[in-house]
């Protein structure tokens, strides 16, 4: 009877700690599928949190726009330093709409009405800047390169108050103002550009002669600008010429590799730098030759291919330029009028 007994209190005991073992299991596993609940519970939050900011933000931008649309804005240029001979990096210079360059050199006041809206950056001797300065901003140029021939005014932005846009164009003194080409260009006659140590010009030739009668003239018309000429300036003033045809060569790769239509030595020149290419169109504003950086399938250069801004060329927010040792980038900012 004894034997029956301990035998069922043993078999009674192993099914109770086999029971505890299952529950302990079960709430193992319950508390682990809570805390799962819980921490997606949280992330759910978070997303919904950085939801609601992004929401925020464009709400915010919406209603600058909104205003914006109501004309009661202005645009702000900053111009940062990305490499300079003699600023810090991240150094910041601002021109405030119609109000000009902040901290200018020159007094509103002092500026001719034709000038009102433009800020000049050039060199002037100390003497001069005490007496009657003419620039708004001092870029100074290395010692190595301190001569008369840099003295005056180097480039302008000029503020067009009905636009609300801002335009850059060199002035011809110093080592002229180089903008970054982000996009194709259609080229113009005396076009000229920079890559590594290198100059390049490009001139556009008319198929007909001048002299020609109109009619003569009107059956070449379509053919106008069809052929280019193109002179490589490198290294000891050296200077190449190169001829080239649509019919014959409608595309056109220059760069360091021994497939280029046109080769260059340069070390700080891509295998293909850049391209020149012909578009034929029957709209004559789209027809003639464009450039772009890097090779025709979209590549782009090491050392970037950069424009002269010979004539007034609009600034666009990012957009980089550089200028007497010194390399700019443009950030536009919206001021809301009060």
């Amino acid at each position: 009877m004894n034997k029956e007994n301990n035998l069922k209190y043993e078999q009674s005991k192993s099914n109770t700690n086999d029971a505890t073992l299952s529950n302990t299991n079960l709430f193992g596993q319950n508390s682990l599928n809570t805390n799962k609940t819980i921490n997606n519970n949280i992330i759910n939050i978070n997303e919904n949190l950085i939801v609601i900011k992004e929401n925020n933000q464009n709400l915010q931008q919406n209603n600058i726009d909104n205003k914006c649309d109501d004309n009661i804005y202005e645009n702000n240029l900053i111009l940062e330093i990305m490499t300079s001979w003699n600023l810090p990096e991240g150094y910041k210079l601002t021109i405030k709409n119609k109000k000009g360059l902040e901290n200018s050199l020159i007094k509103n006041s002092q500026k001719n009405p034709d000038d009102k809206y433009i800020v000049y950056f050039g060199f002037q001797r100390e003497e001069d800047l005490n007496n009657n300065p003419n620039i708004d901003y001092l870029l100074y140029p290395k010692e190595d390169f301190y001569d008369t021939k840099f003295i005056g005014k180097h480039f302008q932005i000029r503020y067009d108050i009905n636009e609300k846009l801002y335009y850059i164009k060199d002035l011809g003194f110093g080592f002229g103002t180089f903008i970054k080409l982000t996009k194709d260009i259609k080229l113009k006659d005396n076009f000229l550009i920079n890559i590594g140590e290198t100059y390049i010009v490009f001139t556009l030739n008319q198929n007909y002669d001048e002299n020609e009668s109109e009619n003569d003239k009107n059956e070449k018309i379509g053919q106008k600008y069809n052929s280019i000429n193109i002179k490589v300036f490198s290294g000891d003033e050296k200077c190449d010429n190169y001829n080239f045809d649509y019919f014959s060569n409608p595309t056109i790769l220059i760069g360091r590799n021994t497939f280029c239509d046109i080769i260059i030595e340069d070390k700080m020149l891509s295998r293909v730098h850049c391209s020149a290419f012909f578009v034929d169109s029957e709209k004559e504003e789209e027809r003639g030759w464009y450039l772009k950086d890097g090779n025709l399938n979209g590549k782009k250069s090491t050392n970037d291919t950069w424009f002269y801004s010979s004539e007034e060329t609009l600034i666009e927010d990012n957009m980089i330029f550089k200028t007497n040792h010194n390399l700019f980038k443009c950030i536009i900012q919206k001021e809301i009028i009060n």
